[in-house]
């Protein structure tokens, strides 16, 4: 197993006039760097780990120069992930940049770890005398550089670089195999992974919890939920019916398996959750009624406080190895798509912005104070219209898997999970487009470039409406889009029997007021306003709410009888 670390180690030679090692003159260097530029002192740094990775160095001497390294880092990669924490995805080139920069420091430093718990214990893979402590820590900070590094790609939906689960899985075997895997290295109390084995674990659980379902908003917490359960995971050699199984040769994220006649093979391990989920289940049941977060808490670690949705979403994650509802079949086709519910309102409306909407569909004279906020109401300039550059890769009843490649169209797919998605056939222009509404419900992004998404669907017929809370009154209370939608299921009822709203609705509003246009698909049926009481909340996510109503066609009935 020794030998297998030194796949991902590139060939290096002796130093030849490189900087020096010295301990005083490291820290001098260090001392040196211009912190306040951010985006220079990175890449100085990150060009004096490459150097020192493609040098032989004596183990523990390199062992050192990296921890004295490893601080001036980590507030470097602090300092870029401030500046870009706002940023959408696909990244611009200048933050893409920037999050490469982190990237690339966390790689160097899992390398350069890496190549010292090699050299350490090399030739023969074992460890020296008195030296344990010293090799399970340039194991616990390989693991934990490349975690991290997976991490980062996580959070801009992209899936881990070639060759970074094969570290990973090669780092942990080794250290098994010498029994220092689970050797406490850190014993800061504030800190939850303080052994090799955590680390590891807790990097299967956060793949497993499928990180790409998660909003950039949510995945923070999710990282903070998968490192308190990490301890309560066992690692079971070879498969285990029932388990999740991973190919710990390979380089594959953990729960993609390989084809049919490669299973069975020894060097896979299966990880068992019996332990997590049934301390999950007895923190839940012990809380309050109406309690919305949970705290867990690691094993002698710090507490993690989390939303109990995002609790519950993991777990089927985890637990979900059940066959799909539907059969997948082929795809191929292109299809047109509008991304946002803004957007998308405004192609469902032929077109036509808020005020146009209101005005010429609704005869609803718009005073100033009504008005929301002039970035809330988009610009024909920005609509994220992109025709014919979304192909199916397959489809069912319940949605679409859907790619863009790379190029000048994926460079405007600004979406991100959660949001509202429309989606045509190919049409000569957007408002002759007959669309169906659904919502992002994972994306990834491969090293090509390549965006990969899972559509749910939500509707194929919607009608554009305008909305607004009646809660405390009408007065101040501004009109914002909204758009019906029928259901995909027939026992759910005829007609509109959900809406989708902006996020700036009251987050679960008593009564709401729709202003409803003609409806091209029943036009028997008057455009008007309706109330509608107890609305309830289907889904909530950064981007929208959908809530329950009760059908369009009903809602028009009864107002018919009262009147």
């Amino acid at each position: 197993m020794h030998r297998q670390l030194v796949r991902t180690i590139p060939e290096r030679h002796a130093p030849a006039g490189g900087p020096s090692l010295d301990p005083r003159a490291l820290r001098s260097w260090l001392a040196g760097l211009p912190l306040a530029s951010v985006a220079s002192t990175s890449r100085q740094v990150v060009e004096r780990l490459q150097q020192m990775n493609l040098q032989r160095i004596a183990a523990f001497e390199r062992l050192d120069a990296l921890e004295a390294i490893r601080p001036v880092a980590q507030q470097l990669i602090d300092m870029i992930e401030q500046q870009a924490a706002a940023a959408t995805v696909p990244l611009q080139s200048q933050k893409a940049e920037l999050v490469t920069r982190v990237e690339a420091l966390h790689q160097a430093l899992a390398l350069g770890y890496l190549e010292a718990l090699y050299d350490a214990c090399a030739p023969a893979g074992a460890v020296p005398m008195l030296k344990g402590g010293r090799v399970a820590l340039a194991g616990l900070r390989a693991l934990q550089h490349g975690a991290e590094r997976m991490q980062r790609a996580y959070a801009t939906y992209r899936v881990p670089a070639p060759g970074a689960w094969q570290l990973m899985h090669g780092v942990h075997r080794f250290l098994a195999s010498v029994k220092l895997d689970e050797r406490t290295v850190d014993d800061n109390p504030a800190v939850a992974l303080r052994s090799p084995r955590l680390v590891y674990q807790h990097a299967l659980l956060l793949a497993l919890a499928n990180p790409y379902r998660y909003s950039r908003r949510e995945l923070p917490a999710v990282v903070a939920l998968t490192r308190a359960l990490a301890a309560y995971c066992d690692l079971r050699d070879g498969e285990v019916d029932g388990l999740r199984t991973i190919d710990v040769l390979g380089d594959r994220e953990p729960g993609h398996v390989g084809d049919e006649d490669e299973r069975g093979r020894q060097e896979r391990i299966s990880i068992d959750p019996a332990r997590l989920l049934a301390y999950v289940e007895n923190r839940i049941v012990a809380l309050p009624p109406g309690a919305h977060r949970v705290a867990l808490r690691a094993p002698a670690g710090p507490a993690a406080d989390i939303d109990i949705d995002v609790v519950r979403r993991m777990v089927v994650s985890l637990t979900d190895s059940s066959a799909r509802g539907y059969a997948r079949l082929p795809g191929g086709q292109p299809l047109d798509a509008v991304i946002g519910l803004l957007d998308l309102h405004r192609v469902l409306a032929g077109g036509q912005d808020f005020d146009s909407f209101l005005q010429e569909a609704l005869g609803i004279a718009v005073a100033s104070h009504d008005r929301p906020a002039a970035w809330a109401q988009g610009s024909a300039d920005l609509l994220r219209v992109l025709p014919g550059a979304a192909r199916v890769l397959d489809q069912s009843p319940a949605g679409y898997r859907l790619s863009w490649d790379h190029g000048a169209d994926s460079d405007l797919v600004r979406m991100k999970v959660g949001d509202a998605i429309g989606l045509s056939l190919p049409a000569p222009t957007p408002d002759q487009a007959d669309w169906m509404v659904g919502v992002v419900r994972w994306m990834r992004i491969d090293d090509g470039g390549r965006v990969e998404a899972g559509v749910e669907l939500l509707a194929r017929r919607a009608l554009p409406v305008a909305v607004r809370s009646l809660d405390g009154g009408a007065q101040g209370r501004p009109l914002l889009r909204g758009i019906l939608l029928e259901s995909l299921q027939p026992e759910h009822g005829s007609g509109y029997t959900s809406l989708l709203t902006p996020v700036l609705l009251d987050r679960a509003p008593e009564r709401l007021e729709l202003s409803v246009p003609t409806d091209p698909w029943a036009w028997w049926i008057a455009a008007g306003t309706r109330q509608v009481h107890g609305p309830g909340v289907i889904d909530r996510t950064g981007s929208h709410l959908h809530l329950a109503l009760p059908p369009a066609e009903a809602a028009e009935r009864e107002t018919s009888a009262a009147a």
